[in-house]
């Protein structure tokens, strides 16, 4: 028997999971901004609505009218279903299990962006954000267990930035990104497979109790670090009602630390001791690096009168950063883990309004369409992420001349996502997914 066989079968597919997709493309989050959410991102890098265009382009500070802070929370609430397919073990036999139910976990996503001008040429912003973020559940007995169980990615962003107004139409702005970011992950472990791979189903289930797909472990791992980046923005105003803006954020690259454990069997423990692999699944320290990628977005708007503006915006992500996942673990027994991801840089256009229908109510709407990163061949529980169609409207009414309030939604549909996955104990699991979710956003815009 080679111990590869063993050893190889700890393969966490970490993958810096959006396992619930409840979130934008891939595991980017979307929720920086109300009135943004409320036009589907149109026109973000150009609109210089509130403090929150410090997020998304900030050069456009310098455009506001005085000193402002606002914050907001963003209530996600994710669909996501799969319809299992034919799904076999190593052998070839039916591999059992449910569907996992709705793994989609909502969300509560907090913002906060203040705005303060120095003097008529210079401005400062600071924003806390969580850009990129996840939290997925499906059920123990998921008949894709053996890919993911529960996973969770957090991440906040601190963002304190400037802006210089160069001429009476361009201005331009910088910032720092200081940022968190912790992943975690569950899988089940099938020792059955793996004892089966080695010694053969008979000696495994004579000898030991392990039946394929029966007899189940359990791995978490967790892993954390802090990464710095920067963003920049430039703002060119064409004429007195059109704005073309420009948006930059570098990637993040973390350098995770952290810690695997392994919920073993007893007659696990005594399949590996009797193979010579007694410390294959001992708990231990692990690292791998994660990204949080480069985007950049180019907006333009029009006013087409006093009350009516119109934008739209191209987005990029360099997604196409995320190869792989691997970890390496302490334990000098184990080996490391690969993943293969092969994500794709994606794309999203989107185009939207504001209408000022009343002197203190300001209507918003906004419709995109977003290029998944993820390919139908690498799907898999962890992304089962795929293109969408988002629509948006919101709203912002003015209570008195220093506070409004701002609403937003979005509707996210996405397009069927199949899934055919061989896992590192060599099961197969074929299916759908069919994934949706609803963003409703409400804050609050205070000028000082």
């Amino acid at each position: 028997m080679r111990r590869r066989s063993i050893y190889g079968a700890l393969v966490f597919s970490v993958a810096i999971c959006v396992a619930a997709d409840a979130q934008g493309d891939g595991y980017k989050v979307g929720a920086e901004s109300i009135i943004g959410i409320g036009r589907a991102g149109a026109g973000g890098a150009a609109m210089a609505g509130d403090a929150s265009v410090n997020h998304t382009n900030p050069a456009g500070i310098i455009s506001l009218a005085g000193r402002e802070f606002v914050t907001g929370l963003t209530y996600i609430h994710p669909e996501v279903d799969f319809e299992p397919g034919s799904s076999t073990l190593f052998d070839g036999s039916a591999l059992t299990g449910t569907d996992g139910g709705n793994a989609g976990t909502p969300a509560l996503v907090p913002n906060m962006h203040i705005v303060i001008p120095v003097n008529k040429v210079l401005a400062a912003g600071f924003s806390i954000t969580s850009q990129y973020g996840l939290v997925s559940d499906y059920h123990p007995n998921f008949i894709d267990r053996y890919e993911l169980v529960n996973a969770s990615l957090f991440g906040v962003n601190f963002n304190p930035s400037i802006a210089w107004k160069l001429s009476e139409s361009i201005s331009i702005g910088g910032g720092l990104n200081i940022a968190y970011g912790r992943q975690k992950l569950r899988q089940a472990i099938d020792f059955g497979s793996v004892c089966a791979a080695a010694l053969g189903g008979a000696t495994c289930a004579a000898g030991f109790g392990l039946v394929p797909g029966q007899s189940d472990g359990l791995a978490r791992v967790r892993l954390d670090d802090w990464a710095m980046g920067f963003n920049l923005g430039v703002n060119f105003d064409i004429s007195p009602s059109t704005r073309v803006g420009l948006g930059y954020r570098s990637k993040l690259t973390f350098e995770g630390r952290g810690h695997a454990i392994n919920e073993v069997p007893e007659n696990a423990l005594s399949f590996l001791a009797a193979a010579g692999a007694p410390t294959a699944f001992a708990n231990s320290d692990a690292s791998g690096k994660f990204y949080f990628p480069a985007h950049a977005e180019m907006s333009i708007s029009h006013d087409l009168n006093n009350r009516l503006t119109v934008g739209a915006s191209l987005n990029w992500t360099d997604w196409s950063i995320v190869k792989e996942t691997r970890i390496r673990f302490d334990n000098p027994t184990a080996a490391t883990s690969v993943s293969a991801a092969n994500y794709r840089d994606s794309y999203r256009f989107g185009a939207g309004f504001e209408y000022a229908a009343s002197e203190r109510l300001t209507l918003r709407g906004g419709i995109a369409f977003q290029k998944s990163p993820i390919r139908d061949e690498f799907r898999e529980p962890a992304v089962p992420d795929s293109d969408r169609i988002i629509t948006a409207f919101g709203a912002s009414y003015d209570l008195s001349d220093t506070v409004s309030l701002q609403t937003g939604y979005q509707f996210h549909k996405l397009s069927d996502g199949p899934q055919d996955r061989v896992s590192a104990t060599g099961s197969r699991s074929r299916g759908n997914y069919d994934v949706s979710a609803h963003f409703l956003a409400v804050g609050i815009r205070v000028k000082f």
